[in-house]
Protein backbone atom coordinates (compact mmCIF):
# COMPACT_ATOMS: atom_id res chain seq x y z
CA UNK A 1 0.00 0.00 0.00
CA UNK A 2 3.03 2.19 0.90
CA UNK A 3 4.39 1.56 -2.78
CA UNK A 4 1.38 2.32 -4.24
CA UNK A 5 0.89 5.37 -2.30
CA UNK A 6 4.06 6.67 -3.17
CA UNK A 7 3.94 5.98 -6.88
CA UNK A 8 0.15 7.63 -6.94
CA UNK A 9 1.45 10.60 -5.49
CA UNK A 10 4.65 11.34 -7.90
CA UNK A 11 1.78 10.35 -10.95
CA UNK A 12 -0.18 13.31 -9.07
CA UNK A 13 2.69 15.85 -9.15
CA UNK A 14 3.39 14.79 -12.78
CA UNK A 15 -0.15 16.39 -14.12
CA UNK A 16 -0.29 19.21 -11.24
CA UNK A 17 -1.78 17.89 -8.75
CA UNK A 18 -0.67 18.79 -4.81
CA UNK A 19 -0.74 14.84 -2.52
CA UNK A 20 -1.96 15.30 0.80
CA UNK A 21 -0.18 16.95 3.79
CA UNK A 22 -1.42 14.43 5.99
CA UNK A 23 0.79 11.34 7.04
CA UNK A 24 -0.21 8.48 5.38
CA UNK A 25 -1.39 5.60 7.16
CA UNK A 26 -1.92 2.45 5.19
CA UNK A 27 -5.31 0.50 6.01
CA UNK A 28 -8.02 -1.56 4.12
CA UNK A 29 -11.62 -0.96 4.88
CA UNK A 30 -13.04 -4.31 5.09
CA UNK A 31 -16.48 -3.37 6.03
CA UNK A 32 -18.33 -0.13 6.50
CA UNK A 33 -21.61 -0.55 8.51
CA UNK A 34 -24.33 2.49 9.51
CA UNK A 35 -25.59 2.84 12.89
CA UNK A 36 -28.90 1.32 11.17
CA UNK A 37 -27.17 -1.41 10.67
CA UNK A 38 -29.16 -4.98 11.93
CA UNK A 39 -27.02 -5.95 14.94
CA UNK A 40 -27.13 -9.58 13.98
CA UNK A 41 -25.01 -9.00 10.71
CA UNK A 42 -22.43 -7.09 12.73
CA UNK A 43 -21.84 -10.14 15.50
CA UNK A 44 -21.64 -12.47 12.51
CA UNK A 45 -18.70 -9.86 10.78
CA UNK A 46 -17.07 -9.52 14.17
CA UNK A 47 -16.65 -13.25 14.23
CA UNK A 48 -15.38 -13.86 11.49
CA UNK A 49 -11.52 -15.11 11.34
CA UNK A 50 -9.63 -12.41 9.65
CA UNK A 51 -6.17 -13.27 11.52
CA UNK A 52 -3.41 -10.86 12.96
CA UNK A 53 -3.35 -7.86 12.01
CA UNK A 54 -0.16 -6.57 10.19
CA UNK A 55 0.77 -9.82 8.45
CA UNK A 56 1.44 -9.45 4.81
CA UNK A 57 -0.93 -11.07 1.81
CA UNK A 58 -0.93 -11.25 -2.15
CA UNK A 59 -3.00 -8.29 -3.58
CA UNK A 60 -3.20 -8.82 -7.37
CA UNK A 61 -5.67 -5.72 -8.31
CA UNK A 62 -7.07 -2.79 -7.02
CA UNK A 63 -10.30 -0.33 -7.20
CA UNK A 64 -10.83 2.91 -7.37
CA UNK A 65 -14.36 3.34 -6.18
CA UNK A 66 -16.75 6.51 -6.60
CA UNK A 67 -18.83 6.69 -3.22
CA UNK A 68 -22.40 9.00 -3.71
CA UNK A 69 -23.78 9.72 -0.29
CA UNK A 70 -27.89 8.73 -0.77
CA UNK A 71 -30.49 9.46 2.18
CA UNK A 72 -30.02 5.40 2.51
CA UNK A 73 -26.35 4.96 3.09
CA UNK A 74 -23.13 5.30 0.81
CA UNK A 75 -23.31 4.02 -2.29
CA UNK A 76 -19.77 2.85 -4.31
CA UNK A 77 -19.23 1.96 -8.06
CA UNK A 78 -16.26 0.66 -9.11
CA UNK A 79 -14.79 3.36 -11.91
CA UNK A 80 -11.21 1.38 -12.77
CA UNK A 81 -9.92 -1.93 -11.84
CA UNK A 82 -6.21 -1.95 -12.20
CA UNK A 83 -3.62 -4.67 -11.32
CA UNK A 84 -0.69 -4.57 -9.66
CA UNK A 85 2.16 -5.97 -11.88
CA UNK A 86 5.97 -4.72 -11.37
CA UNK A 87 5.57 -2.47 -8.64
CA UNK A 88 7.80 -3.28 -6.05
Amino acid sequence: LTTLHELTATALRAVGFEPERRTYKPHITLARLGGAADPAILEAFERQPFGDAGHEFACRRFALFESVTAPEGAQYRIIASYPLTGLA
